[in-house]
């Protein structure tokens, strides 16, 4: 797949909505979540269709090779480093029960366990435990599923997994309509907890894979006005249909429909990632958006994005505790831009002499015609 800066420039944003929503500036920091897994679907996907002509043994070896050697060295570096600290200062706490779930990527499951201690420097990883997790499965389903059988795939996950989520949240209400938590986090509601499962997240990587699979980015101006016209309508249909149930809960008219579909956790998670598709599909194919996304300050953001999720939080900490601001105030955005300024020093810092390392020795994939091109990154 050729090279597209702009879509480094799409994970700028998704880590900086991240990064701005942990520091209380927005209410959309989830969205940034979903459009790094969308991405990773379309990409993914992409990639390994046009690769599974291979024989297994080398369409396997040469994906987790990459894959390893891309999200690895990092993680498990940032582990390591967690480990030494709790080993010297008893910090972070919980560090010491909770390493089994850090090392085997299952953080996303770990919150079921009454036992799990959050902490601010790695129950942020629980993204990560879900794109592993879709990086072991997927490679697999593409490969053994026929081109027939992948479409069918995709639309059954777009299909079972919000009526899973929807049947989930139900029981959970019914079952214990007052439950605030599971396990030993009292601020932590159930539902949270069922939306960093893998269930509720799959059906934004197979959003992303019909982005190649149906040709999306080949579709005519005439396609994607029907398309936005009647997803605009369903997201406003189903706003108003949320608002009758909840009525002054959403808050009031745009703002609270929208915020209502796009933080609802059965369809209004699909809806969600359909305008994300919509979203990647313009920064492809749309001049404008594509200029500005394509940006080198931008697609540098794009490509120190990983080493910003994973350092955001523990440089937050510091922050936190040392200054006293309110977050939507001038010395707030003072204190954020510091605060973002930190986080992108020490990203670079470990993308440019620790992390570059590593993927120099990345093993490049077969060549497949028509004549190969720059390769789109992964991540």
């Amino acid at each position: 797949m050729k090279y597209q800066p702009s879509l480094d420039g799409v994970r700028a944003i998704s880590v900086l909505l991240v990064m701005s929503y942990h520091f209380d500036l927005n209410a959309w920091g989830h969205v940034g979540v979903d459009i790094f897994f969308v991405l990773s679907g379309f990409l993914i996907t992409t990639i390994l269709i046009g690769q599974r002509h291979q024989k297994l043994g080398h369409y396997l070896s040469v994906f987790y090779q990459r894959r390893a050697l891309r999200i690895f060295p990092l993680y498990y570096g940032y582990v390591l480093v967690l480990a030494v600290s709790f080993l010297l200062w008893c910090r972070p706490l919980g560090f010491d029960t909770n390493w089994p779930y850090l090392i085997t990527y299952t953080v996303n499951f770990a919150e079921l366990d009454p036992n799990w201690f959050s902490s601010a420097f790695y129950g942020h990883l629980w993204s990560l435990s879900v794109e592993e997790q879709f990086y072991l499965f997927w490679p697999l389903l593409i490969y053994f599923l026929s081109p027939k059988g992948t479409k069918v795939l995709m639309l059954a996950l777009l299909l079972v997994c919000p009526l899973i989520r929807t049947a989930s949240y139900a029981l959970l209400s019914d079952i214990a309509p007052a439950i605030d938590a599971f396990g030993s986090l009292p601020a932590l509601r159930a539902s949270e907890v069922l939306d960093r499962l893998p269930v509720s997240c799959w059906d934004a990587f197979a959003t992303g894979a019909l982005i190649h699979i149906a040709r999306l980015t080949a579709r005519s101006r005439k396609f994607w006005a029907w398309a936005v016209l009647v997803l605009g309508v369903t997201t406003i249909g189903y706003g108003a249909l949320l608002q009758s149930v909840h009525g002054p809960e959403l808050g009031r008219a745009p703002t609270g429909l929208l915020s209502g579909v796009f933080d609802d956790r059965s369809f209004g998670f699909t809806l969600r990632n359909f305008w994300i598709a919509c979203f990647l599909v313009a920064a492809l194919e749309w001049r404008a958006l594509r200029s500005v996304l394509s940006l080198p300050a931008v697609v540098l953001l794009g490509q120190i994005s990983y080493g910003m999720y994973v350092f955001h939080w523990p440089i937050l900490v510091p922050f936190r505790r040392l200054l006293a601001y309110e977050p939507v105030s001038p010395l707030g955005l003072l204190v954020f831009v510091a605060y973002s300024a930190t986080v992108v020093a020490v990203s670079y810092a470990s993308y440019r002499w620790f992390e570059s390392w590593f993927l120099l020795r990345k093993l490049p994939y077969a060549k497949t015609p028509p004549p190969s091109q720059p390769e789109q990154t992964e991540r």
